[in-house]
């Protein structure tokens, strides 16, 4: 079995959780303009208060999301988030060509969720590790754990 080349890719906050942060927060002011209009009523009191949770809730999420570089090595997958851990298991939970949901776990268990995104102008990079993401799913780490 051949695997792909190492490749690397920067891992920052993810811009389309922000846009979703921000259709949130647009929807909410909505909902504020329209309750001072119609009156105040519990339900759209209520409204406006679960729409700020998720608001504040996603906006904090997405200030403490993980920050990193992920690597594959060519035999094994590496997050600059551990750096004491030699190897990590990677799974891909979500692939949509340009943006990827991926699961990262050490062998302590640890584990963080990071979003991948492709960014423009970086095509080769992006593809690299899509081809990484690919090729290596299911194969584990072959250098440590001997299960391909």
């Amino acid at each position: 079995m051949h695997l792909p080349p190492a490749a690397a890719y920067s891992v920052g906050r993810s811009p389309h959780h922000a846009g979703a942060i921000g259709v949130f927060a647009i929807t909410d002011i909505a909902e504020i303009a329209w309750v001072v209009q119609s009156g105040w009523s519990f339900p759209g009191v209520l409204a406006v208060l679960v729409v700020a949770a998720v608001v504040i809730f996603a906006s904090w999420s997405w200030w403490h999301s993980a920050c990193g570089v992920l690597r594959w090595s060519g035999q094994r997958w590496m997050w600059s988030g551990w750096p004491r851990a030699v190897s990590i298991h990677v799974n891909c939970l979500l692939d949509l060509q340009g943006y990827c949901l991926v699961r990262l776990t050490d062998h302590d268990r640890a584990s963080v969720w990071i979003a991948l995104h492709a960014r423009p102008g970086e095509v080769a990079p992006w593809q690299a590790m899509r081809r990484a993401l690919v090729a290596s799913a299911g194969v584990g780490n072959l250098l440590l754990d001997g299960d391909c």
